[in-house]
């Protein structure tokens, strides 16, 4: 294979308006960026236990190479073009096949930055007012204050992590945890986008979603959907109702951007070239932020699968989405919400997200 600079491929013939249409609407601007991802995107129907966003994503986006594709050398792949690494794992192999790492966004190397035992440490050590306080041994524990959270480093949703009120609960337990945080009282939840380009760095707040649990474990844990795991059918998303928040005209549910942008500062002092991310942020009941994680592989709901392609088509190319695909945009993402609400009971987003096109590329936090 071939390598290129980075500016060659910047400058490389690649004129949207000389492409054949790929997608189902014909649009111009898709299937410019590979992504090589798990099986599933987070809202599978409870019902027939598939992923409709996910299937969006692939048929309107990206050129999508499940991982048995890849193995089984089942699917062409590109190899000239961008591509989001979106399973850890498999996109170490891939590089491994010679894939050119500069076209790769969310580079392993940077997402293990951010698992949570390093996380933790790195916002203690930074002195960070955004992370809980923190202990990796259980014979430390007595320096928290309970209740606590315990978690597993491959916890995922509510999969081991347990809150315990009392350090006999804790010693009676036979799990084991990797970590153990002070608990605190979340009077709200927020899953928040993140997209940092390789050519323009300066990080944007893409879209956010208030969590509000609706059953007694979810609203005990703080739990998150990670989807390099892919028995997603019964999972944990369904214990929360997703609200998509008006973050560019303010609003009474939104936290506060400022103290979102310090938090994503301390994300990408962690892992300074991740590329796309998500918050999970809390809000306790005295009015203080807190970081609760940091996903380098988030579930994807709603539109949020359509705003990181267009924000990676316009880092990596220097393109906007222009004329007849922008109509065509709208009704993609119209598709993704419906399927969305399908399986995410009560999901709703705000109609200013996907029908105005100057809302698609976020908020910049230099």
């Amino acid at each position: 294979m071939k390598l290129h600079s980075f500016s060659e491929f910047l400058n490389e013939d690649l004129n949207f308006q000389r492409e054949a249409p790929n997608s189902r609407f014909d649009m111009r601007i898709s299937s410019k960026v590979n992504c090589f991802s798990g099986e599933h995107w987070f809202t599978c129907d409870p019902l027939s236990g598939i992923d409709e966003v996910y299937k969006i994503a692939g048929h309107d986006l990206f050129n999508v190479i499940k991982q048995i594709e890849f193995i089984g050398n089942t699917k062409k792949i590109n190899d000239n073009l961008p591509a989001l690494g979106y399973a850890t794992t498999y996109t170490k192999s891939v590089l491994a096949s010679g894939y050119d790492p500069r076209l790769m966004y969310n580079l392993p190397k940077d997402s293990l930055k951010l698992r949570k035992i390093n996380f933790y440490k790195e916002l203690n050590s930074m002195g960070s007012p955004y992370g809980a306080k923190t202990v990796f041994k259980i014979e430390d524990v007595k320096k928290l204050s309970f209740p606590i959270i315990a978690k597993a480093e491959a916890s995922w949703q509510s999969k081991g992590v347990k809150k315990f009120d009392t350090m006999e609960e804790l010693i009676a337990c036979e799990d084991k945890f990797d970590l153990y945080q002070e608990a605190f009282k979340i009077d709200k939840e927020y899953r928040a986008i993140v997209f940092k380009g390789k050519k323009d760095l300066t990080p944007r707040l893409l879209i956010m979603s208030l969590r509000t649990p609706n059953n007694d474990k979810s609203k005990s844990l703080r739990v998150s959907e990670n989807i390099e795991h892919d028995r997603l059918v019964d999972n944990e998303s369904s214990k929360f109702i997703w609200t998509a928040v008006d973050i560019f005209n303010g609003c009474e549910n939104c936290p506060d951007l400022a103290e979102v942008g310090k938090m994503i500062k301390d994300v990408l002092a962690i892992s300074p070239d991740m590329n796309i991310f998500a918050l999970d942020i809390a809000v306790d009941t005295d009015g203080k932020h807190w970081l609760i994680e940091a996903n380098t592989q988030p579930g994807q709901n709603g539109i949020t699968s359509h705003l990181m392609y267009l924000n990676l088509v316009d880092d990596f190319y220097g393109l906007k989405i222009t004329g007849e695909d922008v109509d065509k945009m709208k009704t993609s993402m119209y598709s993704a919400i419906m399927a969305t609400q399908k399986a995410l009971l009560g999901y709703t987003i705000p109609d200013c997200l996907f029908m105005d096109p100057a809302h698609w590329y976020g908020i910049p936090f230099p």
